[in-house]
């Protein structure tokens, strides 16, 4: 009997250039705890005027949070694509770099989009947020 195996580019990493786990703790530090310093960095240094670094890293934790989204709902279709996470360590240190900006450009060129679809989508959430009854906001404003 022959049977079809598929295989998963997490379990068969000989292919790889720095491997799947090497990548995850490199796009652990250079994404994750590298930017966390410097924001931590950036707010205790905020009266020294910082505006610029600021800026930097609230737009990185934007965008790294919104390509973190993007990659999750893309998971399944992720892990067959060949050297991703060798891709992905190069593309997170590029936004995360100062030198480069990289995740200020990104957001330059797509700020009008997403502001469209978060517009959207808190129009959308609005049908959900609970209505006051007209009696209880009345009397609560007589109490005032």
């Amino acid at each position: 009997t022959s049977t079809l195996l598929i295989q998963n580019p997490r379990v068969k990493t000989a292919a790889r250039m720095v491997g799947f786990w090497i990548s995850k703790v490199l796009v652990m530090l250079i994404g994750v705890l590298y930017p966390a310093v410097e924001s931590y960095h950036a707010i205790k240094n905020s009266g020294k005027d910082q505006g610029d670094s600021h800026t930097q890293w609230l737009t990185y934790w934007v965008v790294f949070s919104l390509f973190s989204t993007l990659e999750f709902l893309l998971d399944v279709i992720i892990v067959w694509i060949p050297l991703y996470y060798e891709a992905k360590l190069v593309f997170v240190l590029w936004m995360a770099l100062p030198q480069t900006n990289g995740a200020l450009w990104i957001w330059q060129k797509c700020e009008k989009t997403v502001d469209e679809y978060l517009s959207k989508v808190e129009n959308w959430g609005e049908k959900f947020k609970p209505k006051k009854a007209a009696g209880k906001a009345e009397a609560s404003e007589k109490a005032e």
